[in-house]
C-alpha cells in the first residue's frame, strides 16, 4: 500500500515540477490509461494464469461504445465512460463463456479468433464506426467532466480527472485481489487441479476473472477515447492484445505497479525510439526477449524479489514427532451399520481398455480401508472416479446415500470427500500457511469480492490449528515448494483435512519417504482413522498390514479379493498375483 501511495503522490505532483506541455501531459495520461489496461489484463494472466489474445475486443468495444454515444447522443461524460466499461464487461463475459471449456494454447487462440470477429464487425460497419478511418469528431472538449469542470479549459484538468479515476480503479482491483475471490483466483493459478479438489469451481472463478478484467479494460478503453478524442480502429485490432501482453510482462505479472511501469517503457520506446529508428519494433522485440530470459518476473517483480529480505530457514519438525489428529476433523456422522461410500458396477474404459471393470465397493463410517494391487491395476483411476476427476463409463457412486455419479470434482469435495494424489499436489508457489488457509476458505466462501480474506477469523484459526497439529507451524511462511518431500506430503494431507471431510482418500501417502518418515506417517494415518473414514492406496505392504481394518485387492480393474489383513495375507490368489509368493 505504501508503494501505491508513493506512486500516487509522484503522479499528483509530476505536472507541478515537470515541463508539462500539452504533448507530454497527454503522453503521461496515455501511460496511465494503458497502465490500467495492462493491470486489468494482469487480473486474468497474473490472477488465474489465463493467457488471453483477445483483450483488444474489450478495449475496442468500450472505446467504440463511448465514442458512438458521445458522437450521436452526447450524454454526460461519466455516463459514456461507464457505458464503455459495461461494454467491456459484457464482451468479456461473452468470450469467457465461449472459451473457458478449453485451456492453454487452445483457449488463447479462441480468444484471438473471437476478438477478430469484433474487429471485422467494426471494419464493415462503416456508417457507425467509421471503418478504417476510425471514429472522430467527438465533442469531448465541449462536455463537462464528473466534477463539473470544463475539460477544454486546461489540459492539466483532464489529467487530474483521469488520474483520479484510474487511482480509484487501482484501489478497487487491489481490494478485490485481497478478497476471498482474489485468494480463490490465486489458488486456481497456482494449481487448478488442487483448487478443484478443495471445492472451488475453477471455471466459475476464471469467468469472474474475465468479467473483472473486461470491466476495467473497458474503463481503460473509455478513458482512452477521452484522452485521444478519437477512436482509431487499431484499438480493436489483434495487435493491441499483443501490445498489452508485452506491457504486462515488461512490468511484471502479479504486481500493481508493474503494468504501469511496463506501459511507460513501451510508450517511451514507441514515441521516442520511433523518431530515431526506422525499425524500432525490432528493438522492442529484442527487449521483450531479454526481459523474458533474464527478468522473467518483469522489472517490478524482479526488483521486489531482489529487495525482499530472505527469511532464515525454518526449523524442521522433530524427527520423532507424530502429528496429533485430535481437533483436525470431526468424527464420522453416520451410524456404523450403513455404507458411507458405495460403488455399484463401476466401470471406466479408455478406448477398448477397461481400467476399472464392474467394481462393487463399500466403506463403512470410521473404517480404514487399504486398496492394493499391481501397477496398472486401476487404483488411481478408481480414486479419480470416486472424486469426480473422471466420469464413469458405467455404474453408480453413492455417498451418504446420495448418488454422486458424474458430479464434478469441486461438487464432490463440497459434499465431504477429500483426497491426496499419487504425485504430490500442492500450491507450490504459495506459502505453507496459504496452502492450508485457502483450503479452509473453500468451506466458508468462494466468490465474495468485498471484504478482506485475512479477516475470516474462523478460517485463520482452522489453518493455524492444522499446521500446529501437523508440526508445520515453523514453516508457515516458507513457500510450499521449498519443503522437503516428506513435509510436502504432510502438507497435502493438511490441505485435504482443511476442507473438513467425512471421507479421506490417500493415494500412496508414504511414496518416496525415508523409513522413519514412513513409520511416522503410518502412525499418523492410523490415529487419523479414529476421526475420519479413510481409504488408502499403498504399495508398502508393511504399512498396509499395520494400519488397515480391511483390504481390497484390485487386479486388471476388478476386485480380486477383500478381507482383513490376516485373510489377505493367506489368500492364495493374492499371494500369486501381488505378493509373488
Amino acid at each position: 500500500m505504501r508503494g501505491l501511495i508513493l506512486a500516487a503522490l509522484v503522479l499528483a505532483t509530476a505536472p507541478l515540477y515537470a515541463d508539462y506541455t500539452p504533448f507530454y501531459l497527454g503522453l503521461l495520461t496515455e501511460v496511465l490509461v494503458f497502465g490500467l489496461f495492462a493491470l486489468a489484463y494482469d487480473v486474468l494472466l497474473g490472477g488465474v494464469g489465463v493467457l488471453s489474445l483477445g483483450h483488444s475486443a474489450f478495449l475496442g468495444v468500450a472505446a467504440y461504445t463511448t465514442g458512438i454515444l458521445l458522437a450521436r447522443y452526447q450524454p454526460a461524460l461519466e455516463v459514456a465512460i461507464l457505458a464503455g466499461a459495461v461494454g467491456g464487461l459484457l464482451t468479456s463475459l461473452l468470450l469467457g463463456v465461449l472459451v473457458l471449456r478449453k485451456r492453454g494454447v487452445y483457449l488463447a487462440m479462441l480468444t484471438l479468433a473471437l476478438s477478430q470477429v469484433f474487429y471485422f464487425v467494426v471494419l464493415m460497419w462503416t456508417p457507425v464506426t467509421g471503418g478504417t478511418d476510425g471514429l472522430g469528431n467527438l465533442p469531448i472538449l465541449h462536455l463537462s467532466d464528473p466534477l463539473g469542470w470544463r475539460l477544454s479549459k486546461r489540459p492539466i484538468t483532464r489529467y487530474y480527472v483521469i488520474a483520479t479515476v484510474i487511482f480509484l480503479a487501482v484501489l478497487a482491483i487491489r481490494h478485490m485481489l485481497g478478497s476471498p475471490l482474489g485468494r480463490a483466483m490465486r489458488a486456481v493459478k497456482a494449481n487448478e487441479t488442487r483448487a478443484a479438489a478443495c471445492g472451488f469451481d475453477t471455471r466459475r472463478i476464471k469467468l469472474a476473472a474475465f468479467a473483472i478484467s473486461g470491466f476495467f479494460s473497458g474503463l481503460a478503453g473509455a478513458l482512452l477515447t477521452v484522452v485521444l478524442e478519437f477512436v482509431p480502429i487499431e484499438n480493436i485490432h489483434w495487435q493491441m492484445s499483443g501490445t498489452v501482453l508485452i506491457m504486462t510482462l515488461f512490468g511484471g505479472t502479479g504486481t500493481l505497479l508493474g503494468p504501469f511501469v511496463g506501459a511507460g517503457v513501451f510508450i517511451w520506446m514507441r514515441d521516442f525510439l520511433s523518431k530515431h529508428l526506422e525499425y524500432w519494433e525490432v528493438f522492442v522485440g529484442g527487449a521483450f526477449v531479454l526481459i523474458v530470459l533474464f527478468l522473467p518476473d518483469g522489472i517490478v517483480g524482479s526488483l521486489t524479489r531482489l529487495l525482499a529480505r530472505r527469511r532464515p530457514a525454518p526449523a524442521a519438525a522433530p524427527a520423532d514427532q507424530i502429528p496429533e489428529p485430535a481437533g483436525l476433523v470431526g468424527a464420522a456422522r453416520l451410524p456404523a451399520d450403513v455404507h458411507l461410500l458405495e460403488s455399484r458396477g463401476l466401470r471406466k474404459t479408455f478406448g477398448g481398455l477397461a481400467a476399472v471393470n464392474g467394481v462393487d465397493f463399500q466403506v463403512r463410517p470410521g473404517e480404514l480401508r487399504s486398496v492394493i494391487g499391481p501397477n496398472g491395476a486401476g487404483k488411481t483411476t478408481f480414486f479419480n472416479l470416486l472424486t469426480g476427476v473422471l466420469p464413469p463409463s458405467d455404474g453408480r457412486i453413492l455417498f451418504k446415500g446420495q448418488d454422486i455419479t458424474g458430479l464434478p470434482a469441486h461438487v464432490v469435495s463440497r459434499l465431504g470427500i477429500a483426497r491426496s494424489y499419487q504425485v504430490t499436489n500442492i500450491f507450490g508457489d504459495l506459502t505453507v500457511y496459504e496452502n492450508v488457509r485457502i483450503a479452509a476458505q473453500s468451506r466458508v466462501t468462494h466468490y465474495r469480492f468485498w471484504g478482506r480474506a485475512d479477516a475470516l477469523a474462523a478460517v485463520n484459526r482452522r489453518a493455524e490449528e492444522i499446521l500446529l497439529h501437523l508440526g508445520l507451524s515453523a514453516q508457515r511462511h516458507a513457500l510450499a515448494r521449498e519443503l522437503s518431500h516428506g513435509e510436502q506430503r504432510y502438507l497435502e494431507i493438511g490441505i485435504a483435512l482443511a476442507t473438513d471431510p467425512d471421507f479421506l482418500l490417500l493415494d500412496e501417502p508414504t511414496a518416496g519417504m525415508s523409513p522413519d518418515e514412513t513409520r511416522r506417517t503410518a502412525a499418523f494415518v492410523r490415529k487419523l482413522a479414529g476421526y475420519v473414514t479413510i481409504v488408502v492406496v499403498e504399495h508398502d505392504m508393511e504399512v498396509v498390514m499395520g494400519i488397515s481394518d480391511r483390504i481390497t485387492v484390485l487386479n486388471y480393474g476388478e476386485i480380486l479379493a477383500e478381507g482383513t489383513p490376516a485373510e489377505i495375507r493367506e489368500n492364495a490368489d493374492v499371494r500369486r498375483v501381488y505378493l509373488r509368493d
